[in-house]
């Protein structure tokens, strides 16, 4: 676009007053450009105006935007504006032309892959269709393959699972999720990883666990997890039932203790046998779990151990619903598993402000509320110690300035218990601080914006709890202590708008710095964390599995109930854009529009550090917003039209692109209505493109032909509409380990070939040979 293009104003249109071009603004119109795309029946409907006004101004906008014929030479002469975006592999990079292009659509499609997989006997959770139901992994893909049978797919097979339900953790809370496969492989060994919780997990090296460390929280290998580790588990496990209760509390308690004492003579028109039983308990609403487990565990099922309370269960299958039933009322119990004359029996122990939960289920007559405990403290791990010291350092300093009012805002000693936990209460202690702190800076930088003095500017100074000392020599170019000379007579030479500028931008990146550190710390206090007691690696020879989880990445699953993990390439292009282009980027930001919650700051993180850019710069120049439904992607997009060349944005992400219109528009009747908002959504991306150009990229998903009986069965998602509109379509496969085959399948100006490239740690990068 050129530079009077870029200058052209509503109101240089002409045909459009003042008053006009109110209307145009507030109907989503901003730029001429706008108009200029628009069809006259909605410029007409959207503004009020009427249709001859409309056909009107569309016409002067084409007119003084220079729309007409072009030749074939102009048409070179833009194809030679088009800029160049590196992958972070060359063989990607020279199978797509020497990289993603600018002023066009680049799609990236393919199936999820996997590797990352589970022993066949790990417990899943899962709604059947609305029914909550614990199974092992193993079974549920037997049920599913039985229904439609298995694909070969990458090393080994999927079956498709429609209409399958499961609980994933959104980095917030616990959901329910879709889960539209279930994939399985064979492997020779595998890691076993045990808890202090007497949790036993059974995974393949590669996948991931939530862990907290001295950095936060991280998705970390389970090839990398070792002893003393701490890995997250879900602090309470519930979600809402539609489903009318078939029993009442009293019945609950009842059926808890006959559970307990193994009698099979239950209510009338409940589901008999045990398994029944606990399928209706677990689906059932919080007071009715409640009952059912103080039925448990005042007749038979629990026993008063020192300062513990044990429930008792005589079989794993019973164990494994009762930690899910106590994690749905908020308690997170540890197993021990006791061989008594070759039967294993399952204690299931409940201590700290746990106990609490129970005892006030009980009535107070029993032994179990009667007996005097002492209460433990709920424990966050010690780890997050040097994770708090490390943050608050880093924000303010090791020395505070005497005086300064944010005194309040000291981090209290936060104390050690046995060595490996701190109390829940001082984590929140600090949190308090944190947040305090973040109130105060906030306050401080609007009045660095607002404040016009340059008397006030030295107020300001003074109340900012860290000192500024290095940020005015730094700015101002003179010594340490000229600065502080420079303080402390309040006379900055006349540079008061240099040095005002300096800090805003500091402080904008401490309060990031704490708006982060404030959600890490809300996530820990959520998790419960239960630590690493030994891992090892033994002989499997059998299938592992792993359920794939669009938008989550992860499941619930375990003997106990555990975080288990499940789009790299665009966090990738978000970074890489940000480098100059002698080193294959744009020198520009990006903007991150999510559909599915994919988006993850921790790769963000680690492929800046794999190109050398600052952390904390990187992860400020990309713009992230989730788009909640498909009006609200529409919507989004709409407003780039503006935001891109107000902020120097040169690469526009949309992942996935087509998922919303797809969940939103169901069934051949909404066929129609679904392609032609999505075919108006695609042209708006081409327009921003080609206005502004940047590079636009979409991710899509695939879908399984039934009607392909050889060659590949899959196409990708959105039909023609999708297949025609992107200027450059690849489709990505997983190879073996970490290696990714790319294959341009239509792009009018680039050969058909194949790519491979790797995903590693620090980013993309071609594969070592």
């Amino acid at each position: 676009m050129s530079e009077k293009t870029k200058t052209v104003k509503l109101t240089d249109i002409p045909g459009v007053t003042p008053s006009i071009a109110e209307k145009l603004e507030a109907s989503g119109f901003t730029t001429p450009w706008a108009i200029v795309v628009a069809r006259v029946d909605e410029l007409a409907e959207k503004t009020g105006l009427p249709q001859s006004t409309a056909e009107r101004i569309i016409e002067n906008a084409r007119k003084i935007l220079g729309i007409t014929f072009k030749t074939a030479k102009e048409i070179k002469a833009e194809r030679m504006s088009v800029k160049k975006l590196t992958t972070g592999s060359k063989n990607l990079d020279d199978l797509l032309g020497g990289g993603i292009e600018t002023r066009t659509i680049t799609e990236f499609f393919g199936e999820y892959g996997s590797g990352k997989c589970v022993a066949k006997d790990t417990p899943i959770a899962y709604l059947n269709p609305q029914f909550l139901d614990i199974t092992s992994i193993e079974e549920l893909y037997e049920k599913y393959r039985e229904m439609s049978g298995e694909e070969v797919f990458e090393e080994g097979f999927i079956v498709r699972t429609p209409n399958l339900k499961i609980l994933a953790y959104d980095g917030e809370e616990i959901r329910i999720a879709e889960a539209p496969y279930i994939y399985r492989e064979k492997v020779r060994r595998i890691l076993v990883i045990k808890t202090d919780s007497g949790n036993i997990i059974r995974v393949t090296g590669k996948h991931p666990l939530l862990v907290l460390n001295n950095e936060g929280i991280d998705w970390r290998k389970a090839s990398e997890i070792k002893p003393g580790d701490w890995i997250a588990t879900p602090s309470k496990i519930d979600f809402n039932t539609n489903l009318n209760p078939t029993i009442g509390e009293k019945d609950a308690y009842y059926i808890g203790s006959r559970v307990a004492r193994g009698e099979n003579n239950l209510l009338p028109g409940v589901n008999s046998g045990e398994n029944g039983v606990l399928k209706t308990i677990l689906n059932a609403p919080i007071n009715i779990v409640k009952n059912f487990i103080a039925g448990y565990a005042e007749n038979g099922g629990g026993k008063v151990d020192a300062e513990n309370i044990e429930l008792i269960a005589e079989n794993e299958k019973l164990a494994v619903v009762l930690t899910y039933l106590l994690r749905r009322i908020g308690v997170s119990p540890v197993i021990e598993r006791e061989n008594i004359g070759g039967r294993v029996r399952y204690r299931i122990i409940i201590d700290g402000r746990d106990k609490l939960t129970i005892i006030n289920l009980l009535a107070e007559d029993n032994e179990l509320y009667r007996t005097n405990h002492y209460v433990n403290e709920n424990n966050v791990p010690n780890t997050i110690m040097e994770f708090i010291g490390k943050t608050y350092r880093t924000l303010v300093g090791v020395g505070r300035k005497p005086g300064n009012p944010l005194m309040k805002t000291r981090l209290p000693k936060i104390k050690v218990h046995n060595r490996k936990y701190v109390s829940m209460e001082e984590v929140e202690k600090a949190l308090e601080v944190f947040e305090e702190l973040r109130r105060e800076l906030t306050s401080i930088e609007n009045s660095l914006i607002d404040e016009n003095s340059h008397q006030d500017l030295y107020n300001i100074i003074d109340k900012l709890p860290y000192s500024t000392t290095r940020i005015i020599a730094e700015t101002l170019k003179i010594p340490l202590s000229r600065a502080r000379r420079c303080l402390k007579k309040r006379d900055l030479n006349g540079r008061e708008k240099e040095v005002r500028e300096a800090l805003l931008k500091d402080l904008k990146w401490r309060i990031e710095l704490l708006n982060k550190t404030i959600s890490i710390l809300k996530k820990i206090l959520v998790l419960k964390w239960d630590r690493v007691r030994s891992v090892e690696e033994v002989e499997y020879n059998d299938y592992v599995y792993d359920v794939v989880v669009p938008g989550y990445g992860n499941f619930i699953g375990g003997f106990m109930p555990v975080i288990l993990h499940n789009t790299q390439i665009c966090h990738q292009l978000a970074v890489n854009v940000q480098l100059p282009p002698e080193k294959g980027g744009l020198s520009g930001r990006a903007v991150y529009v999510d559909t599915e919650g994919t988006f993850r700051w921790e790769r963000i993180e680690a492929m800046a550090r794999g190109v050398g850019l600052n952390v904390d710069e990187a992860m400020e120049n990309i713009f992230y917003q989730r788009a909640y439904n498909s009006d609200h992607q529409i919507s989004i997009i709409d407003d780039l039209f503006r935001f891109v060349p107000e902020n120097n944005v040169k690469l526009v992400i949309v992942d996935s692109v087509t998922s919303h219109f797809r969940a939103e528009y169901p069934g051949r009747e909404h066929l129609a209505l679904r392609q032609q908002r999505l075919n108006a959504h695609l042209h708006q991306l081409v327009k921003l493109a080609e206005i502004y150009n940047i590079a636009v990229v979409v991710t899509n998903q695939v879908m399984a032909r039934p009607d392909v009986f050889y060659g590949d069965p899959t196409q990708p998602i959105g039909g023609h509409v999708l297949a025609h509109t992107p200027g450059v379509r690849v489709q990505l496969r997983k190879a073996r380990g970490n290696k990714r085959i790319a294959r341009v399948v239509d792009a009018p100006h680039l050969p058909e070939g194949e790519a491979v490239f790797a995903i590693l740690e620090d980013g993309i990068r071609d594969p070592e040979e």
